[in-house]
Formats: structure tokens, C-alpha cells, sequence
């Protein structure tokens, strides 16, 4: 692993970030409802989406005044970061029972 992709682990793999992608993995909403449900500021909420977008995990449209921000469920990286995510669940889950 070069520089580049450890600092890209570390941008991205914060826990605001993950929670902040498993929402809008469910949801495509407006950088404030995002911030309201997860209880973030907008201006973290706002940093973390630039980064996202830098990294193309995220696309946004506007719908009239607000930018409405969407996962792009089809990113080789959001795929890669999500079977991380759900073999982490998965190994939870097993040392619960």
C-alpha cells in the first residue's frame, strides 16, 4: 500500500464517515437530514460528502434550492468498503453468541 492509499484509508475510514455512507446507502437526502438523523453538523456532514465526492462514492443533483446527495451504489470502492463493513457485522454477531 503507497501513501496515497493509506491517507485515503485514513480520510475515509473515520467513524463519522462510515456512518454517515450506511445512511446515505439507504437513504438519498439533503446534506441537513443527514446531519439531523446522525446527530453531525452540516459542516462536517458537508466536509465529509466533498470528500466522498473526490473519491466518486457520491454523486449530487439539485432539486430546486437543495443539493440532494445520493451513493453511487455501483463504486468499486463502496463495494470493497461495504463487504469490510458487513464481514465486521457478521464477525460481531458471532462473537455475541
Amino acid at each position: 500500500m503507497n501513501i496515497i492509499e493509506i491517507d485515503m484509508v485514513h480520510e475515509l475510514f473515520t467513524r463519522k464517515n462510515l456512518e454517515i455512507l450506511i445512511f446515505l446507502s439507504k437513504n438519498t437526502v439533503h446534506i441537513r437530514e443527514v446531519a439531523d438523523m446522525l446527530h453531525i453538523s452540516p459542516g462536517k456532514v458537508h466536509s465529509a460528502i466533498q470528500l466522498f465526492k473526490k473519491y466518486k462514492l457520491v454523486s449530487e443533483r439539485k432539486k430546486k434550492n437543495l443539493k440532494i446527495i445520493e451513493l453511487n451504489q455501483n463504486s468499486l470502492l463502496w463495494k470493497r468498503m461495504k463487504s469490510i463493513l458487513d464481514m465486521e457485522e457478521s464477525i460481531t454477531k458471532s462473537k455475541k453468541k
